[in-house]
């Protein structure tokens, strides 16, 4: 049986098309890409009220990955550090993609 916070952030995952492993950077481009789609502005009348539901719960959605992705922390401390161990090799990668993410745009 599945968590309600995984049933949420796969909904919210699913709404705005990504994969199940992204970087923070895949969320923004995906979010923008979508909101420009369906932006009310942008439909015609005939879709304005689909699209400013659309436009909500895909800035929703963004929302909640985000805030899903912010509660990570990662520890700088000298013996965490200096541990070498197949898990840190693994996830440098995701990481570094975070950081990158999260430091120069979020």
């Amino acid at each position: 049986m599945s968590s309600g916070l995984f049933d949420k952030i796969d909904q919210s995952r699913r709404l705005l098309e990504l994969n199940e492993e992204v970087s923070i950077e895949e969320i923004k481009t995906a979010y923008r890409g979508l909101v420009q789609k369906y932006h009310p502005d942008k439909c015609s009348e005939e879709k304005k009220k689909f699209c400013e539901k659309k436009f909500r719960e895909i800035t929703q959605a963004k929302d909640e990955l985000i805030k899903y992705c912010m509660q990570y922390k990662i520890s700088f401390k000298e013996n965490d550090v200096n541990e070498r161990n197949l898990d840190l090799d693994i996830m440098q990668g995701y990481q570094k993609r975070f950081y990158d993410s999260w430091m120069f745009d979020v």
